[in-house]
């Protein structure tokens, strides 16, 4: 455990010296900041339109989606690009431990990112009556849940790349690709297949979360898709080992 402590505390380090870090977090609050503004003037006061618009529009998809690509592209392609990654993966800590101590640090700032979101309900409940926190819950837990899975195909992504923006362009697909099948339904695809398209979708699992229904499908669809792509990285790393002289 203590190897993946300090594992864990270089990785965080590595991103509180980044400038991109800041870069991305002031973006992100900022946009953050201006969208629940213009939800909180377009919904006249009423929370669950509120809520709804926070964690089921277009803005929140493109946000949720581009954050963990930017987040993980680095990862494993810069410690490629400096020459390190062979003298990490000789130190004495496993394999399994690297990819870990990389994955909870770029989820933990995906989480960051999400802040202001509790505390703008949390200033507007300070104003009028309480919201219905059920699904402002289930929405931040639903946030979480779509960025640990896209924070593990990111870093999927950075294991098969040796160049940041190449595993930034890989990544995105990916996540994009999750994202759209739920709408591939209406190019005609045959009708056999459109139920497994839509239950494959990130929008199909997240909707009952950001209604404030906690469902166990979505839970597991979640964390299944971040534990295949963890195990894949794993191994991926584990070739990379063997083959190096």
């Amino acid at each position: 455990m203590r190897p993946f402590a300090v594992l864990l505390r270089r990785e965080v380090h590595a991103y509180a010296v980044s400038p991109l870090t800041y870069l991305v977090l002031t973006l992100f609050w900022l946009m953050q900041g201006f969208l629940f503004f213009l939800y909180v003037e377009t919904s006249r006061g009423d929370y669950s339109t509120i809520v709804r618009a926070t964690f089921s529009s277009n803005f929140f998809f493109i946000l949720i989606t581009l954050a963990p690509p930017l987040l993980t592209m680095r990862l494993f392609a810069e410690e490629k690009r400096r020459g390190t990654l062979e003298v990490l993966l000789t130190a004495p800590v496993t394999n399994l431990q690297v990819v870990l101590s990389k994955f909870f640090a770029s989820w933990i700032l995906f989480g960051g990112l999400w802040l202001p979101v509790a505390l703008h309900f949390l200033v507007l409940s300070s104003y009028g009556s309480a919201p219905h926190w059920g699904p402002i819950g289930t929405g931040i837990l639903g946030t979480l849940l779509v960025g640990s899975f896209y924070c593990s195909i990111g870093l999927f992504a950075s294991v098969i790349s040796d160049e940041q923006m190449i595993s930034a362009v890989v990544s995105v697909v990916l996540c994009l690709s999750l994202l759209f099948l739920h709408f591939l339904h209406f190019l005609g695809p045959p009708a056999d297949i459109i139920p497994y398209l839509r239950h494959t979708s990130i929008p199909f699992h997240f909707h009952d979360l950001a209604k404030g229904i906690l469902d166990t499908r979505a839970l597991t669809f979640f964390l299944s898709g971040t534990l295949f792509f963890l195990f894949v990285s794993w191994k991926m790393l584990q070739t990379r080992q063997w083959r190096s002289p």
